[in-house]
């Protein structure tokens, strides 16, 4: 069973999105992630990680321009820091930690470019925690990868 699902490409004139989605019952996915549920959050599924260098990755064919990438997921005080990649480059970073837990929070990197058109593969990685932080724990519900100009 695909411990992911990916909707899309869509949007109009251009504009394309893709919004990635885990399946829960699906088996561990790569380095300690796993599928995990709660009914407080959105869809009742997410993603969750919880070392450091805990990485997952969803393939993609991205059209060049620019593009932003937004994450719905869980804040809380044992979170850790999100690196966000396309094909191993880093092109930002998302801070989950937050004093309480918060269930539907959204994260987001904005203006990345995307040299060239074609398959590639937007991966996360926890690369470190919040120095207030107890943990590393990243927990995801949704992924949404927009293309917002050429």
């Amino acid at each position: 069973m695909s411990a992911f699902q990916i909707q899309g490409p869509g949007g109009n004139s251009g504009e394309r999105y893709f919004c990635i989605l885990p399946i829960i019952g699906a088996d561990v996915i790569a380095n300690t992630w796993t599928v995990a549920g709660n009914s407080s959050q959105i869809y009742g599924t997410y993603y969750q990680g919880q070392n450091q260098g805990a990485e997952i990755g969803f393939p993609l064919v991205m059209d060049a321009g620019t593009w932003s990438v937004s994450v719905l997921g869980v804040t809380n005080n044992d979170a850790g820091n999100l690196s966000v990649q396309i094909d191993g480059t880093q092109v930002g970073t998302m801070d989950w930690y937050a004093a309480g837990l918060s269930f539907n929070a959204t994260k987001s990197v904005t203006g990345i470019t995307v040299a060239t058109s074609g398959p590639k593969t937007l991966s996360f990685e926890i690369i470190a925690k919040n120095p207030s932080s107890s943990a590393n724990f990243v927990s995801i519900t949704m992924i949404v990868a927009r293309r917002t100009g050429a």
